[in-house]
């Protein structure tokens, strides 16, 4: 029910920890994050990582004041999931595993990364199709000049919805919120675009409210990631590795369902 992420617990040495020069770098898929020693002691260290690098390699090295290296440690989620399915006796856990790695290996796939090498190769699990349920977004208020033009989803160590909007010039500065915290606006084609923050794979069907208020108006929009796959998956225009993607995105949100489940 968390993100999707792998935790380095080490043993810092006394001198490490006290070194302020003293840093970790950790390398994923090419890209290089360094953290202070300080900030690692203090459990700072989140490196992001997306759905399609479940078998991407990420690698820990701490160096001392002086740019020394230590050892450089090496792990993946595969590693860990395989680790799960090979020892737990919890088959709800192994459930949900096994349909985590079946998403992963259908963002490789879909994204195109790694994709001859996917992390779901060795796994068997059953689907079933996502329901025909093409529930539109719920839309209270008007602004005039902004309209709700559509939404997607980005698909990250959790997963994101965006909002997009169309916005009149004529419109004065508005303000765009989701459960009373602020959200950044970004411009997209002609667009405006909001993403909420990140959900896990249970919450997929919790409607969530993005809420804009210009001077003394306001006009929310409320939708959910369920109902982005159920649209998606049952539209005649769906590309094939996107129907695959959003199928194993339902399937994973009813495992992490089971498993969560008092």
């Amino acid at each position: 029910t968390e993100d999707i992420n792998v935790n380095f617990t080490m043993a810092l040495d006394e001198t490490i920890k006290n070194d302020a020069n003293a840093y970790v770098l950790i390398t994923v898929d090419g890209k290089e994050y360094k953290f202070t020693a300080q900030q690692a002691v203090a459990g700072q260290l989140t490196v992001p990582t997306a759905a399609a690098q479940m078998k991407d390699e990420i690698q820990v090295t701490v160096y001392d004041g002086n740019g020394t290296a230590g050892t450089t440690f090496t792990y993946c989620v595969h590693q860990y999931a395989d680790y799960i399915l090979r020892n737990s006796t919890d088959e709800a856990l192994k459930t949900l595993v096994k349909h985590m790695l079946n998403y992963g290996a259908a963002a490789q796939s879909y994204f195109d990364h790694n994709a001859e090498d996917l992390v779901n190769k060795d796994v068997s699990v059953t689907l079933v199709d996502p329901e025909n349920i093409n529930t539109p977004a719920t839309e209270t208020g008007t602004i005039d000049g902004i309209e709700f033009y559509g939404a997607s989803l980005v698909a990250r160590e959790k997963v994101h919805i965006r909002y997009y909007f169309t916005v009149a010039d004529t419109v004065e500065q508005a303000t765009f919120t989701c459960n009373g915290s602020p959200l950044k606006v970004y411009k997209y084609d002609g667009l405006y675009y909001v993403q909420v923050p990140g959900l896990n794979p249970a919450e997929y069907d919790d409607v969530i409210t993005v809420t804009v208020t210009s001077g003394e108006n306001t006009y929310t929009v409320s939708y959910s990631v369920m109902q982005y796959i159920q649209r998606v998956y049952h539209r005649d225009t769906t590309e094939e590795g996107l129907k695959v993607l959003v199928k194993a995105m339902y399937n994973y949100h009813l495992a992490a369902e089971a498993y969560s489940a008092p």
